[in-house]
C-alpha cells in the first residue's frame, strides 16, 4: 500500500525512513509521522489473497520493529488511496480479526477524479 502519496509528504523504502509533516488543509496543524510504503506483490501475476497479505506481513513487521523505527506502537494506524484504499480497509480487518497488531486509525481514500463525475 502506498501510504499518503499527496504532495509534501515523503515515502519510504525499505532501505530509508522519513519522518514527515505535511498539512492537509490550511486549517490543520501539522502532523508529524513515519511513512512506511509496502512493495506488495500485484495480480494477475499472483492470485488473491496474495496482496492483502503483504501489506499485513509489512504492518506486522513494522509493530514488531517501532522501537527500532521510532515508532510508538500505540499509535499506529493505515491509510490508502485508491486501490490502496480498498487494501487500508483489508488490513485493518485483518487485524482486527487476528489481534496481533492493534490499530487505532484507518483512513481508506477512494479517490475520484472530476472526468469521473
Amino acid at each position: 500500500m502506498r501510504a499518503l502519496r499527496q504532495s509534501g509528504c515523503r515515502r519510504a523504502n525499505k532501505d530509508s525512513r522519513y519522518r514527515s509533516a505535511f498539512k492537509p488543509t490550511g486549517s490543520l496543524p501539522l502532523v508529524s509521522c513515519i511513512v512506511v510504503s509496502v512493495d506488495y506483490r500485484l495480480t494477475p501475476e499472483h492470485a488473491f489473497p496474495a496482496t492483502p497479505e503483504d501489506c499485513y506481513a509489512a504492518l506486522q513487521w513494522m509493530a514488531a520493529h517501532a522501537e527500532e523505527l521510532g515508532i510508538d506502537p500505540s499509535r499506529i494506524g493505515v491509510r490508502g488511496e485508491s486501490a490502496g484504499g480498498g487494501l487500508c480497509a483489508a488490513i485493518a480487518l485483518m487485524a482486527r480479526d487476528r489481534k496481533k497488531v492493534k490499530l487505532i486509525f484507518q483512513m481508506p481514500s477512494m479517490a475520484v477524479s472530476m472526468t469521473d463525475i
